[in-house]
């Protein structure tokens, strides 16, 4: 009987013994996968981030386009106006 009831207790320790390897080992794996998704979240918002980074820069390159065109426009209106004073100037010395 002492026997049957010590192989009885083994056999219970063991089990628990493997229950709790069991538990550590899904613990193990949950912080695995919490550890893997805050990494995704991370790569998702510095994908984000560079996004803006690159939007902004378009939206800064947009603007310096936009002023470069103004300016040349502005340039070209001085050109029209100084060459139509240079014309005037030679109609009245005719």
């Amino acid at each position: 009987m002492q026997e049957l009831e010590r192989r009885e207790y083994e056999l219970g320790l063991r089990m628990r013994e493997q229950r709790r390897h069991e538990e550590m080992r899904r613990d193990d794996l949950r912080r695995d996968d919490l550890r893997r998704d805050d990494l995704r979240r991370d790569d998702l918002r510095r994908d984000d981030l560079r996004r803006d980074d690159l939007r902004e820069d378009d939206r800064r390159a947009l603007e310096r386009r936009e002023d470069l065109r103004r300016d040349a426009a502005r340039e070209a209106e001085r050109r029209r106006e100084i060459e139509a004073e240079d014309r005037r100037a030679l109609d009245r010395r005719r």
